[in-house]
């Protein structure tokens, strides 16, 4: 992805489906889930009986979440993000730290094909992800 797609790219959308799960937060009557190298789920969970997924927090690249008061920490790819959700349907971007990250690396050590290799990528490419080619 290029960086300036990456600094435009984190923003709440449509709920979906949980799939690849890691973190879990609370925060008031709702659960932030941490989908790996996508964003985080937003639940509502004010009836436990029947928690509604309200909400997705596009975060490409994320791998990490952590929360402090009305403010959650995530990675996004190799920058930082602050997002406030003291509003959850409106959630907003507060601050961006560049490269406060080291690159994705590769799962488990693979070879990565010549043309996704550093010194073959454009100049503002950001890695978000990997995925396993056969």
């Amino acid at each position: 992805m290029s960086r300036s797609a990456l600094e435009q790219s984190v923003a709440l959308v449509a709920a979906r489906d949980l799939h690849n799960t890691g973190k879990i937060f609370i925060k008031g009557p709702y659960v932030y889930i941490n989908e790996r190298y996508e964003g985080v789920h937003i639940i509502d969970n004010t009836d436990p009986a029947q928690p509604r997924n309200v909400g997705f927090l596009r975060i490409p690249g994320n791998l990490d979440v952590s929360m402090r008061g009305n403010l959650l920490y995530a990675d996004n790819a190799e920058d930082l993000v602050t997002l406030d959700v003291s509003d959850p349907s409106a959630v907003r971007v507060s601050s961006r730290v560049r490269r406060a990250f080291p690159e994705l690396a590769p799962p488990e050590q693979a070879d990565v094909i010549e043309e996704y290799r550093p010194e073959n990528r454009p100049a503002d490419a950001v890695v978000v992800g990997w995925q396993k080619v056969d």
